[in-house]
């Protein structure tokens, strides 16, 4: 496994994804984020445009894999869901997990991507989450992901955990969350709606990690074709604790 300094961690909803005239311009910006980062979020993927992306670029045999959630089955077109694409050579996968955030009604089925992996020897849990549009409905799924951070922070203190993707609130009702599970966010700014960015959606949360830059990919014709949001990145390095001040006794 390669050793890196800083991991680089991309997030797209590439909402339009499964409409045929967003197909090019779709496989344009993975092809991008793949050549820039390390690990991609995906919230809304199409499983079959993923699988012939991956046979047509030759990317399983070689340096890439991926973990799928499934949200719901789409006619015509296959299942959609949250989608984890990680480089081999730097992330060691451990586990998969899939989480069911789904609400009783049909429309607004949310499961969430999990991934259990090692990244230069040490823990690291990488959540891809894509959360309801309706407060009510997005209140019960921050618990829900709460409940899952608290049970990982109590077993595992001090592993590294990055939560990442669109997050359909505010920065304060984020800020909220942030403060009762003792985590950090990303500064990426607004990216949503792509055409003229009012809102910022898309962010990423982490522990136990530095963000040392971060911001969202650039507002142009290739971005708006394949989403209604713009992709989001952060590079991460490992959190380095303060030296132990070196006391002389007597």
């Amino acid at each position: 496994m390669t050793y890196s300094k800083t991991l680089s961690i991309a997030s797209f909803n590439i909402q339009k994804n499964r409409h045929w005239n967003a197909t090019v311009s779709t496989q344009s910006s993975l092809k991008n984020l793949l050549a820039q980062h390390q690990v991609i979020l995906l919230q809304e993927c199409m499983k079959p445009l993923l699988l012939h992306f991956f046979n047509q670029e030759q990317l399983a045999l070689e340096h890439w894999d991926f973990h799928f959630a499934p949200t719901r089955f789409i006619p015509k077109h296959g299942y959609m869901g949250n989608c984890i694409l990680y480089k081999k050579n730097v992330v060691h996968p451990l586990l998969h997990h899939k989480f069911d955030f789904s609400n009783h009604h049909r429309f607004d089925q949310r499961n969430v991507a999990m991934l259990e992996s090692q990244w230069n020897g040490a823990l690291l849990y990488i959540f891809c989450i894509h959360f309801s549009l309706l407060r009510h409905w997005r209140r019960q799924q921050w618990d829900a992901l709460s409940d899952i951070i608290k049970n990982i922070q109590l077993k595992n203190k001090g592993s590294a955990i990055i939560v990442g993707g669109d997050f359909n609130c505010s920065v304060r009702e984020r800020s909220h969350f942030t403060k009762i599970l003792h985590m950090h966010e990303a500064s990426c700014g607004k990216t949503f709606p792509s055409t003229f960015p009012l809102r910022s959606i898309d962010t990423f949360l982490f522990e136990s990690l530095s963000s040392v830059n971060a911001g969202r990919g650039f507002q142009d014709a290739s971005w708006n074709t394949a989403s209604d949001h713009i992709p989001i990145w952060s590079q991460f390095s490992p959190q380095i604790c303060p030296p132990v001040p070196f006391i002389l006794r007597d």
